[in-house]
């Protein structure tokens, strides 16, 4: 999986999977939304997910930018598949 491949996965589900979204080398805040960036203090990539009341939780620290694509696209494909659009 690429970003390209993992963006066009997105955008095919966008309006279905609404209120959640998906942000790209972005760190969010906004409630249901998921991703991932560049820690540039860290020198680490970082996978976000953010639940209601502004929990905002840091599920995985990678090395490299694929890894973090890599867990994105499986939270992207279980909230796909929870919502039955597979």
């Amino acid at each position: 999986m690429n970003k390209d491949l993992l963006r066009e996965k997105y955008c095919a589900y966008k309006e279905q999977l609404f209120p959640c979204y998906m942000e790209m080398e972005k760190e969010s805040f906004e409630e249901y939304s998921f991703g991932y960036f560049y820690d540039d203090l860290e020198k680490k990539w970082k996978v976000y997910i953010n639940k209601e009341r502004g929990i905002h939780k840091i599920r995985f620290i990678m090395d490299s930018e694929e890894e973090a694509i890599e867990e994105v696209n499986s939270i992207l494909d279980y909230e796909i598949e929870s919502r039955g659009l597979i």
